[in-house]
This record gives C-alpha cells, sequence and structure tokens, in this order.
C-alpha cells in the first residue's frame, strides 16, 4: 500500500480485492522448508502478507483509520478468507490495540485456525481483551515459545 493517505473506503476496496483474489479452496502445504521445517510459502501468500505490512504502515500515520469500523471489518474479513492461508498473520496483527476489542468475537473462532491461530492469539493478549482466560489457556503450552510467554503474561493478570 504505497501512500499513508487512504480514506476507510478506499482501504477496504484494497481488502475486498484481496479477498477475492483468493483461492476458491484452501491450497494444501506446500513441501516443508529444509531451512525451517515449516510448509513453503505459495507467492500469493507472500503477497497477502506484503499487503498486510503495507496496511500496519498507513494505520501507524493515521492512527485515527485503526478504529474506523469499516476498516476493522475489513481486516477481520481477511483473517475470515481461509483461502489466503498464511499471509493472513500481518493482518491479525494489526488487531493488537485496545481499539480492535469490538471485533474480539469474531477473532475467537480463528483461534483453531492453523496458519493464524497464534497471531490472533497474540493480537487478542496485545488488545487487552478482558476475560479470555479459558480460550487462551490451552495456547500456555504452545509449540510456539513466543506463544508461550505472550499467554503466560496475559493469564498472569487478574482481568484475565
Amino acid at each position: 500500500m504505497p501512500g499513508s493517505h487512504f480514506t476507510p473506503s478506499e482501504i477496504v476496496v484494497r481488502l475486498d480485492l484481496l479477498i477475492s483474489s483468493a483461492p476458491a479452496e484452501v491450497p494444501p502445504d506446500l513441501p516443508l522448508s529444509p531451512i525451517s521445517g515449516q510448509p513453503e510459502w505459495y507467492a500469493f501468500e507472500h503477497r497477502v502478507w506484503s499487503e498486510g505490512e503495507g496496511l500496519r504502515v498507513v494505520l501507524a500515520r493515521s492512527a485515527h483509520l485503526k478504529k474506523d469500523p469499516l476498516v476493522l471489518d475489513g481486516i477481520v474479513r481477511v483473517l475470515e478468507c481461509r483461502g489466503l492461508r498464511r499471509g493472513r498473520q500481518a493482518f491479525a496483527l494489526l488487531l493488537a490495540h485496545r481499539a480492535a476489542q469490538a471485533v474480539v468475537s469474531r477473532l475467537l473462532p480463528l483461534l483453531s485456525d492453523p496458519d493464524i491461530g497464534s497471531h490472533v492469539v497474540s493480537a487478542l493478549v496485545k488488545m487487552r481483551a478482558p476475560a479470555l482466560r479459558r480460550r487462551l489457556e490451552p495456547f500456555a503450552e504452545s509449540p510456539h515459545a513466543w506463544v508461550r510467554r505472550l499467554v503466560r503474561s496475559y493469564l498472569a493478570r487478574p482481568e484475565a
């Protein structure tokens, strides 16, 4: 997303285009990378992730946009589009702020998504979403150290 002056409607149009470019079926995993041991990414996943990072820059420059209901809805709709696979990870992190608490109920079903579940956990913890102890406790035993640390920190809070 080059440039930094977008209206909520312009952002939603870009997000809709991204969603419409998703494969109709969730593509299978590619072979494992010999370096990371994780499945390789499709080219479209890299493109989606890059769009999410571009939007992160836009939102950082125009903080009022990250609170906008249209923008929040568009980001969640990208997250709900499973065909975009792991490219959605960057979009989950766009919701890691208190103003995104309005979409918590829409994020909870995504906790079980193998491509973005950990990133949704991160967003929920960082937005300080209240009363999610029961939903997040299983992630305290995640195979990913960064997720375990985040969740254990969240669970130590009295409001969890």
